[in-house]
């Protein structure tokens, strides 16, 4: 998971990026909301800043 993770992060898929990153932080099967609602709060952060977190090389990164 971690190296699809950083291929996503390294390519600003963030669509797929974002589920992989929640699926390590909720990992319980009952807690399907949870999961979603966190990927949608993600969802309206800025890319930015985003990849400023998960990938600091890639500030300023053109998407």
């Amino acid at each position: 998971m971690d190296a699809q993770f950083r291929a996503a992060v390294r390519a600003g898929d963030l669509e797929r990026a974002l589920p992989l990153f929640v699926s390590t932080v909720v990992t319980d099967q009952d807690t399907g909301e949870l999961a979603d609602q966190f990927t949608r709060n993600l969802r309206r952060l800025p890319c930015e800043s985003l990849l400023n977190t998960w990938a600091p090389e890639f500030s300023g990164f053109e998407r």
